[in-house]
């Protein structure tokens, strides 16, 4: 299979990729792109965990007297601020990003929120990873509402030939809850995809008609589906000779894009 196959998914199958510590998420065949054979465009999202100083990242010009009375100790001096018009500017870290901006290649979006907020960063994340209303409460994540929409019988019979590929991959330990099924995680989690190895299949023989059995058999076949899985990814990672040298090596974020390209 070729790698910009691979990227590209196969189908109409989109292929979100989560990255530890930041969720990276890449959609390939989305529906505006669904009749353009042979399109290589992506849609990677970014999730960065954690708690984020707005205030300090795009930063209010026009209100700068006013946080200079409240946060004066903390504020970067406007001298410093990365002006990207007369209302609003970048940290000074984010020099990068400021020319993108400059390029065209990134927007901002601001005051992104849901009404009669509770301040509690849990429930923006639940409301981030599951695309739902403020007063809703999904168990299902927006992408794998899609998947399950797509594969409703996933993970039996899958890897098959109309789906050969992951659903979706999640670079680090855990898989993304935005790919959360009704059943099942559409997500395989690994951190390295060259070191993929295989997992061992023992043969167990005829399993016994009770609940130990149904386990038994649901590892087993996930174990097969792994090993599937990770023959397709390894040969997307083996044939990534083409990769770019601006990507840092002390940047985790651009190492992570790097195994993401």
């Amino acid at each position: 299979m070729k790698r910009r196959d691979f990227l590209k998914s196969s189908s109409a199958v989109s292929l979100p990729i989560l990255l530890n510590g930041f969720g990276l998420g890449v959609l390939p065949q989305m529906a505006a792109l669904s009749g353009l054979e042979g399109t290589d465009k992506i849609l990677i999202l970014i999730q960065l965990n954690g708690g984020n100083d707005g205030l300090n990242t795009v930063i209010p010009l026009a209100s700068y007297d006013n946080l200079a009375g409240y946060r004066g100790n903390i504020l970067i001096p406007e001298n410093q601020i990365l002006q990207i018009d007369e209302t609003v500017g970048f940290h000074p870290a984010m020099m990068d990003m400021y020319n993108m901006y400059q390029d065209g290649k990134i927007h901002v979006v601001e005051g992104v929120a849901y009404p009669n907020q509770n301040r509690s960063h849990f429930r923006s994340t639940d409301i981030w990873s599951t695309g739902s209303e403020a007063n809703e409460f999904l168990t299902t994540g927006w992408m794998g509402r899609y998947f399950q929409n797509i594969a409703p019988e996933f993970p039996d019979n899958y890897p098959n030939s109309e789906y050969p590929d992951p659903f979706a991959l999640t670079i680090g330990s855990l898989v993304s809850e935005t790919c959360q099924g009704v059943t099942t995680n559409f997500s395989l989690a690994l951190n390295d995809p060259a070191a993929l190895a295989p997992l061992t299949e023992a043969e167990i023989g005829e399993l016994p008609n009770t609940n130990y059995g149904a386990e038994l058999a649901y590892l087993i076949d996930a174990i097969a589906q792994t090993n599937a899985y990770s023959e397709v990814i390894l040969a997307a990672a083996d044939a990534g000779t083409n990769m770019s040298e601006l990507y840092s090596d002390d940047n985790r974020l651009a190492q992570q894009l790097r195994t993401v390209a």
